[in-house]
């Protein structure tokens, strides 16, 4: 900090992560994939379709398509000729695109 007036600032972001959707194989998908394979090996399938269902979107099952992050930062500095004084509090929250977890840090 320095002699004078105290001065105090403050710096609030939040925003939304986004993540864009994957295509993955399904499991149909899977098994029309390995039994082409071993077909062109020579050998027989591997899987029987029919003892599979259409399968888990797990992209649907676990993940938020958004997801808050918040920013927080407060600085305050000042003082007189004797004593001088400069702090600062910071804190960032993101949330996490899946179902559970976050990041938190306060300095």
């Amino acid at each position: 900090g320095k002699s004078g007036k105290a001065t105090v600032n403050v710096d609030l972001n939040y925003g939304v992560q986004n993540w864009d959707k994957i295509q993955a194989a399904g499991a149909q998908e899977y098994i029309e994939i390995i039994n082409t394979r071993r077909a062109n090996d020579g050998t027989a399938p591997l899987f029987n379709p029919d003892d599979f269902g259409a399968g888990t979107d797990w992209w649907d099952e676990v993940v938020v398509d958004y997801a808050p992050v918040t920013n927080a930062n407060v600085r305050a500095s000042g003082g007189s000729d004797n004593i001088k004084y400069s702090g600062s509090l910071s804190f960032f929250d993101q949330q996490s695109n899946y179902d559970k977890g976050w990041y938190q840090r306060v300095t």
